[in-house]
């Protein structure tokens, strides 16, 4: 049975968020934690990318994957309210990745019954996106899916050259 629209977007986000995820597998706290070295403009540690704070961590993607999945799905596009500091989930750290797959778990539950409970014409409806300017529900959808797409390929970068620094300390 084929999916219907919505449910290809709620399949092609959570294969994008768990790509992310995937990177992270067996890696150490600092492996997590390790920035791959970019020009920083003097905005110091810890501040987003494109505010001089260098690359981004594993963990921080995941995090920030994850924020943005949700607060587009089920907020944006649904119209339920998302608590997201987005600014925050770029300093976010851990000593594994277990509470964030524990955390994508809840997330992913919510999206899907927000997605899937929403009267399928929000994918015609334009709202007013902070970012995007006026967009319909599917650009919504697809935007995020997008964004998550790009972080997925970021993070499979940012896992190689944890991995080829793990190599060469070894």
């Amino acid at each position: 049975m084929a999916r219907s629209e919505v449910e290809s977007y709620v399949w092609a986000i959570e294969a994008a968020v768990e790509g992310v995820f995937a990177c992270l597998e067996g890696l150490t706290e600092a492996e997590l934690a390790w920035r791959p070295p970019v020009l920083d403009d003097g905005a110091g540690p810890g501040a987003p990318p494109g505010e001089g704070g260098g690359g981004n961590t594993l963990y921080a993607l995941a995090v920030h994957v994850m924020g943005n999945a949700e607060q587009n799905f089920v907020e944006f596009y649904a119209g339920e309210p998302v608590s997201r500091v987005r600014r925050a989930e770029f300093l976010a750290g851990g000593e594994t990745a277990a509470p964030l797959r524990e955390r994508w778990t809840t997330v992913q539950a919510r999206l899907r019954a927000a997605v899937t409970e929403t009267d399928p014409g929000e994918l015609e409806r334009e709202r007013d996106h902070p970012n995007r300017g006026r967009i319909s529900g599917r650009e919504v959808l697809l935007t995020s899916i997008a964004h998550a797409s790009e972080h997925r390929g970021e993070a499979q970068l940012i896992r190689d050259l944890v991995l080829a620094e793990r190599a060469s300390a070894g």
